[in-house]
Parts: structure tokens; sequence; C-alpha cells
């Protein structure tokens, strides 16, 4: 049980850290 809440935060990192990169070239694209 404990080893699955860890995944899930692990995979909720990897979530809001694409979600960062995402909004990130999405600035880049509106500078351009």
């Amino acid at each position: 049980m404990l080893t699955i809440t860890i995944i899930i935060n692990i995979l909720k990192c990897f979530v809001e850290i694409e979600r960062l990169f995402f909004v990130n070239k999405c600035d880049l694209w509106l500078i351009a």
C-alpha cells in the first residue's frame, strides 16, 4: 500500500513538471 502511494506521488510530480514545461513552451510561442 505504501509503495502505491509513493508511485502516485512520483507520477504527480512528473505531471506537474510536464505542465510547467508546456506552459513555458506556450509562453515562448507567444513571445516569438
